[in-house]
Parts: C-alpha cells; structure tokens; sequence
C-alpha cells in the first residue's frame, strides 16, 4: 500500500502519451508500506516510466544555479537516505554537485529512479504520536528536489 504527493489530474491530461497521463509514470512523493519499514520515497515513475520528468531534470542540471540547489538540498537529506543508482556513495561522502551531477547521470529509464529513506516499523519516530509529524517533515526535505525534478 502506498500514498502519494504528486502531479493533479489536470496537469496530467496534458500530456498527449497515453502512460504519461498515470500518475504512476510521474514523479511522485510516497509512502510506502513493506513488511517491515515505512519508505517515504522521491520516485520518477516506474520502468521507462515519466520520460518526460527524467528529461526535464537532465536539462535542470546544466543550468548551474539549479544544479547547486538540487546539490544543497539532496546534502540536507543526510545519511538516513539513499538514492537507488548502482555504487551510489553515502550523501554524506558527496563532496560538488557535479558529483552528485555525475550519479544521477547514470540512472537508466528501464529501472525505477527513487530518492528514499526506509524507516523501521520499531522506530520511534513511528509511533503513534509521531507518525504523522515524521512523514510531513520527510516530505517536506524531498518536496525542494520534486520541484527541481517535476516537468511543469
């Protein structure tokens, strides 16, 4: 099961290609529930899924202002997340946003692009006063990157 943040309905009738109209091929905010962990995950669409937001993100990191924010926020996230691209190193160890320029380049459009942290069921900052609390702050530390990476 999972929830999600991401582009309307409206804004996804735009798109003249019939997968692009689904949200689950855009870029999107979620929690996730597994078996035992919570993720809250950036995610750019599914297998070859939201071409058109993996394009606009690739032109968003030429521009050198844009590339520095994405760096500056993607840094803040820390080490309780990773991102999913083969031999990616800790945040923690990025040093330039050409680095992190560098990473991202290598994410493939076959596979999922996600941005996430897993939060273990026994946690506390799951607990039942918390939850809510931690989910809102997650996505509010992914909500600057979705708006770097989202096509408008």
């Amino acid at each position: 099961m999972w929830l999600h943040y991401g582009k309307s309905y409206e804004q996804l009738q735009t798109y003249s290609n019939k997968e692009e109209k689904s949200f689950i091929n855009n870029i999107r905010i979620q929690v996730i529930i597994h078996e035992s962990s919570i993720g809250i995950w950036l995610v750019l669409g599914k297998n070859w899924g939201s071409i058109i937001d993996r394009k606009h993100f690739r032109t968003q990191m030429q521009n050198t202002s844009i590339r520095n924010k994405f760096f500056k926020h993607f840094i803040a996230l820390g080490d309780d997340y990773w991102i999913n691209i083969p031999n990616a190193p800790k945040i923690s160890n990025l040093k330039t946003p050409d680095e992190l320029v560098s990473i991202t380049n290598e994410e493939k459009n076959e596979n999922y692009f996600i941005i996430g942290r897993d939060i273990d069921w026994l946690d506390n900052i799951l607990s039942k006063q918390s939850i809510e609390e931690t989910i809102l702050k997650e996505f509010k530390k992914l909500y600057p990157l979705y708006e770097i990476m989202r096509h408008k």
